[in-house]
């Protein structure tokens, strides 16, 4: 307060930021103080983060926090699975068992034997001389390559490479071949071999070996022949070194990659196989002397996936491409879009650094850079929200530009900017971000974390918007916006050069600003600050020629306003009095285009049209008379229902209906936003001139065209529902691999071409007895191949007594007979029908012992004569089981027998789909607790365990994890937006709209695609609802933000209008940003990418749908308006209104959070605040303020003459006293 009472209007800041906090959040005034501590020190905030980013990086390449982790195959594993316990209890006990017995490569290691299918398109025979002869070189390939002797399955008696029996060759050449030279073999020797393959057909036992080698059709050709056939060669396990296949997998995976490396480059030369970006060799259609040639293996497939992994994250810079480009078009500046891009990119290595460090998460795989596609989208985002912001934050605030200091004119810009992104960014982040922690729920380990390192990057992304994005802008602002290297030419600069009727400097100022001024009824004399005084008219008594002149009378108003050109009106007053109240009326009026709109802004301080624009003396008047602002007010809106009357009376003598709606007030609107989307970028152009006159189209009083687009997607969005719910787990196997490629089609053509397969192709299942279950200690899920835990034996377990050994008998016989009626199992048995397919040593060991011990048998000897020769048939060679199966079978593990087991080789596919797998152990589960029932104590706790149960229930946790994700992130998600839009209505209509955008893009996939709910789907289900949420969020907060405020917007059609001007283009750009993210995932080649891209890009575009289209249609026709709905109402009259205004501040509350509102709140005095923040008001503070504006002006009228010869006597703030007073009325 000066010496005559006169509180001083500061809008510097320093008053925003240390005065009129009383009824704002705790969390506005923190935003506050970072949007002045940016941009008082832009560069040495840049500096400091630049730094801070840096010295991570360095670090986090140091540490190897951006290598790959090593693969192992327990990643996908569900450690708590009951399939899991049961397999690795089982694999445990058999390594304990083994553990100190060198069995080296003895038994098969049927995961990386090598496949060759050859075939030809002739009608005949492919057994020819010249054909068996091409199929036997192919396999020398294989079986010449470098340290092949080093990894071959052994003969167990001669310690030799044994012999590829199930090689097509050796059927036709036996073991006569030792080199590349195969021999051209005559052709009755062919044809002999080819009948006697015929032939064995028709015998039950040699036909599913047969079989293995001959198509399907061979049998209903008559003579026989077949088209096709194949060969498989297996490598030996465990090799040198290892003790079993489980003993330092990983290791002994490397040697078989290095073997296989080798192999591939021997084919690839041979065969002339020759790859290119995005093109694998694989993909080429090879063949040798007219024989079709594919081949395959699990290493080789393996390979092939590292490699096109590595091929397709290149597209990462196509999508960085394409991101950076619609940077540059839609910043207009190439100095912010290269800083965003990389910005953007950096919150990458930065997420992944606390991810490795910080969480000591150690597993990074593939998977987690797809992470760079989603932050490039939602990076790209959230900087178009801030820019956007900044740029309507300019509008807002260039009223007062001329008053005050260009710091304090750039802090308060910021600060309109910074509040803005704040609020709307953090709701769309941190759903975003709970989206994808929900993923965390997944019991899949990848998924899981996954989705922490994708929340972790949005997280740092976030940071990133609100600390370096500010900065840059700040920098750009001061230093290089002019520049023509950084800054891409402005559209206000190109209506400017159009503009011949007024100067550049002037035109550059108000173009986008020019507003029609306020002409007052007959009633109602205006004086402008200008020479020209004159009596306005009502709009409809007005010639052509006097609105033309008035238009220009106005203009040149404007200019003088924007100049501080104020002068002697009708009552005279100084010349700085008569720029302060242009100035600040000019940021009220900004959005007005009408008397009664401008009449309106004009109350918000306390006074009607004329006398905001008369001098000191009417203000002084005018405040004296403040009591009778009610009268006055009642006056007006007579006035202005009497206007309303007239204009109502002309529209319906119009012969035109469609005039009812396009009377001079909405062509002045609409001539505004076409004078706005001009100077825009062509989607404001599209929102202005196309999308809201559509939307609000009316017929017959109906909004036909919104009414018909929100009955039109929600019924489309109900069918969706239903497709989506069909969504179930794949019915096929999944394919990683494109249509044409080699291994794929290979994959394809084991499982359908022939006769019978190979028993490596069906379900190997195992029934330990005496293994209860697992321990895991130290067990860290992050490191998968470590520490994988213990297994628990029962101690009841005793296989010496009869009726165990009777019980051990009776499981494998039940086995054998047992009936499986499910579609995949072929035939219809448990256990394929061949001699080996099944495998019980106890009827053997039986036999082995009687032969040693004559008049013995297993059943009439002592317990240590049992034990003692069964550790001996253990070791055997000679007896028909392996040396090293038995050693699995039969655990004794410290000369103490733990268990024993049953191999069995199932009917089922090894590639056959998740449900039908799932079918498949169910009949297993059946049969064994059946076997369970009946058998004695210590017999009664076997298992079924297959590396294939552990698959599906792989599979069927990614389902699960995907349901168990929705429901936790739609609720918060509806929470969110609750908060956003303070409205349960409005949070109501997002939520639904989201569930719809969500519905749509399963729907879309299972119905019009095909897809099932496999690994990808499930997670782009989660991310569907993080992007979906982002759009809708913005526009609810948009449409909330138009009824806040002085100036409040009531009707649903000026909120819809309001919110689709503010936001729709930004919810555009944005989506268009992450489309095009998208679209380079497209050309990958591992099948997963483009599901991801299909699914992003459905993604978007279900979400600007259902967003620009259902959301904001159902607000224009039934959006809530008034309380309806409104927290802020209920918290104040439930008394929660303080915690809650302390907590998320008046936005979170509904609050006023409207620009031109926010400058009004500013310039009140502070008891004023006090009640605006806070309704309702107290009697005792209306007096108090009434008294205290009346001191104010008396003060300032007394002073009059002091104030004119000092103009800018407070020079701390930029204001005058006279401003000061102005603005206080």
């Amino acid at each position: 307060d000066d010496q005559h009472g006169v509180k001083h209007l500061n809008l510097s800041a320093g008053f925003i930021m240390e005065s009129g906090h009383e009824g704002r959040g705790c969390t506005s005034m923190c935003t506050k103080h970072v949007a002045k501590t940016i941009t008082h020190h832009p560069f040495k905030f840049l500096g400091i983060t630049a730094a801070v980013i840096l010295l991570i990086t360095i670090a986090g390449a140091i540490m190897g926090s951006f290598n790959m982790s090593e693969s192992s195959n327990y990643d996908w594993v569900i450690p708590s699975g009951r399939a899991s316990e049961n397999q690795e209890s089982l694999e445990l006990a058999e390594g304990l068992a083994t553990q100190g017995e060198v069995v080296t490569r003895g038994d098969t290691d049927s995961e990386a034997a090598m496949w060759f299918i050859f075939s030809w398109d002739k009608p005949q025979s492919i057994f020819t001389p010249a054909n068996v002869q091409t199929m036997c070189q192919l396999e020398q390939v294989f079986l010449q390559t470098d340290d092949y002797n080093h990894v071959c399955l052994l003969n167990a008696t001669s310690g030799q490479c044994a012999e590829p029996v199930d090689s097509i060759t050796y059927r036709f050449y036996g073991g006569t071949v030792n080199g590349p030279a195969c021999p051209l073999l005559s052709d009755s020797s062919v044809n002999a071999t080819a009948s006697a393959l015929y032939a064995a057909l028709n015998d039950p036992n040699q036909r599913y070996s047969a079989g293995f080698f001959l198509e399907k059709e061979t049998e209903n050709r008559s003579p026989r022949f077949t088209t096709k056939t194949r060969s498989t060669i297996p490598l030996g396990s465990p090799l040198d070194g290892f003790s079993t296949k489980r003993d330092r997998e990983s290791d002994q995976d490397v040697e078989k990659l290095s073997f296989y490396k080798k192999v591939r480059k021997n084919l690839f030369e041979l065969l002339d196989m020759k790859g290119r970006f995005l093109f694998s060799a694989y993909r080429n259609e090879v063949s040798r002397n007219g024989v079709e040639i594919q081949f395959t293996s699990g290493p080789l497939f393996e390979l092939e996936g590292n490699a096109l992994i590595a091929d397709d994250l290149m597209l990462a810079i196509g999508s960085m491409a394409f991101v950076f480009g619609w940077m540059c078009f839609h910043l207009r500046s190439g100095f912010l879009a290269t800083v965003s891009i990389t910005q953007v990119v950096l919150s990458v290595p930065v997420a992944i650094f606390i991810y490795r460090n910080v969480y000591q998460i150690y597993f990074f795989d593939s998977i987690h850079i797809l992470v760079v596609f989603l932050v490039l989208g939602i990076g790209a985002d959230d900087i178009f929200v801030f820019i956007d912001g900044w740029r309507q934050a300019k509008e807002s605030v260039d009223g007062l530009k001329r008053q005050l200091d260009p710091q304090s004119y750039l802090d308060l810009r910021m600060i309109f900017a910074y509040e803005h992104t704040v609020a709307a960014v953090f709701n769309t982040s941190f759903t975003t971000v709970v989206a994808f922690l929900a993923t965390a729920v997944s019991p899949i380990m990848p998924i899981a974390t996954f989705g922490i390192l994708a929340a972790t990057a949005i997280v740092v992304n976030y940071i990133f918007v609100i600390t370096i994005t500010p900065a840059v802008v700040v920098c750009y602002h001061l230093w290089f916006e002019k520049k023509w290297c950084c800054c891409l030419e402005q559209p206000e600069e190109v209506a400017g050069r159009k503009s011949a009727n007024v100067e550049k400097g002037q035109q550059q100022e108000i173009e986008g600003r020019r507003r029609v001024l306020p002409r007052s009824g007959s009633n109602s004399k205006q004086v402008h600050p200008g020479p020209a005084v004159r009596e306005g008219r009502n709009d409809d008594g007005e010639s052509s020629l006097e609105k033309e002149e008035h238009a220009k009378q106005n203009e040149k108003v404007l200019v003088d306003m924007e100049k501080g050109r104020g002068g002697g009106g009708a009552h005279g007053g100084g010349q700085n009095g008569g720029a302060a109240t242009a100035s600040v009326e000019m940021l009220e009026l900004r959005g007005a285009t009408t008397t009664d709109d401008i009449s309106a802004a004009l109350r918000a301080h306390g006074g009607e049209t004329k006398e905001a624009w008369t001098t000191s003396g009417d203000r002084k008047r005018s405040s004296s008379s403040s009591s009778s602002y009610q009268d006055r007010s009642a006056i007006e809106e007579k006035k202005k229902d009497d206007d309303t009357n007239k204009q109502q009376q002309q529209h319906a003598n119009n012969d035109d209906d469609d005039d009812d709606d396009d009377g001079d007030k909405n062509d002045n609107v609409r001539q505004r936003r076409l004078s706005t989307a001009a100077t825009s970028n062509a989607f404001d152009t599209l929102v202005v001139r196309y999308y809201i006159p559509c939307m609000t189209f009316k017929a017959g009083g109906w909004l036909v065209v919104a009414l018909a687009i929100t009955l039109a997607l929600l019924a489309y969005g109900l069918v969706s529902v239903v497709f989506a719910t069909r969504l179930a787990p794949p019915e096929e196997p999944i394919d990683w691999f494109p249509d044409d490629h080699m291994l794929r089609v290979a994959q394809e053509a084991q499982e359908n071409d022939f006769t019978a397969g190979s028993l490596d192709e069906y379900v190997r299942v195992r029934i330990p007895f005496g293994i209860t279950g697992i321990r895991r200690p130290n067990f860290n899920p992050f490191k998968p191949a470590e520490n994988r835990g213990e297994p628990v034996f029962d101690d009841a377990f005793d296989l010496f007594p009869a009726a165990s050994q009777d019980a051990y008998i009776s499981v494998c016989n039940a086995a054998r007979t047992h009936r499986c009626d499910k579609p995949v199992c072929q035939p219809q048995l448990l256990v394929y029908p061949t001699g080996d397919a099944l495998k019980c040593f106890l009827p053997e060991f039986q036999a082995w012992f009687a032969t040693r011990n004559p008049g013995r048998s297993t059943y009439n000897c002592t317990r240590r004569q049992f034990m003692d020769e069964l550790a001996l048939y253990r070791n055997d060679t000679s007896s028909g089981l392996s040396s090293a199966t038995k050693s699995e079978m039969i655990g004794f593990i410290d000369g103490d027998l733990k268990y024993v087991s049953i191999h069995i080789a199932a009917t089922a596919r090894i590639d056959a789909a998740t449900v039908d797998m799932a079918e498949v152990r169910s009949v297993f589960d059946g049969f064994i607790f059946g076997q369970n029932d009946v058998n004695p104590p210590g017999m009664n706790n076997a298992f079924a365990a297959s590396g294939t149960w552990v698959w599906v229930e792989a599979e069927l946790g990614t389902v699960s994890g995907f349901y168990s994700g929705l429901m936790i992130v739609f609720p918060v998600a509806f929470f969110v937006l609750i908060l956003a839009t303070s409205n349960i209505i409005l949070a109501l209509y997002a939520i639904i709209s989201i569930g719809l955008i969500v519905a749509g893009v399963l729907g879309f996939i299972q119905e019009y695609l095909g897809w099932s709910l496999g690994v990808a789907e499930a997670i782009a289900g989660i991310i569907v609802i993080g992007f979906s949420v982002d759009y809708v969020i913005h526009l609810g907060h948009m449409y909330v933000e138009a009824g806040l405020g002085q100036q409040a917007i009531a009707g649903c059609e000026g909120r819809f209008t309001y919110a689709a001007e503010k936001m729709v283009s930004t919810v555009i750009a944005g989506g268009i940003t992450t489309f095009g993210a998208a679209i380079p995932l497209w050309f990958c080649q591992m099948t997963f990418f483009p599901k991801m891209g299909t699914l992003m890009a459905l993604t978007i575009f279900f979400s600007l749908i259902y967003s620009v289209g259902f959301f904001m249609a159902l607000s224009l026709v039934a959006g809530p308006v008034g309380r309806a709905g409104n927290l802020r109402w209920a918290a104040e009259h439930l008394g929660l209104a303080r915690l809650f205004r302390c907590m998320f501040g008046e936005e979170g509350l509904g609050g006023d959070t409207t620009a031109t509102s926010k400058v009004a709140m500013m310039m009140q005095p502070d008891e004023e605040k006090e009640q605006t923040g806070s309704q309702p008001k107290k009697k005792k503070q209306q007096q108090r303020s009434v008294m205290e504006a009346k001191t104010a002006v008396a003060g300032h009228d007394d002073d009059q003459e002091q104030q004119q010869q000092a103009p800018r006597s407070s020079l701390d703030n930029g204001f005058s006293d006279a401003e000061v007073a102005a603005a206080e009325v």
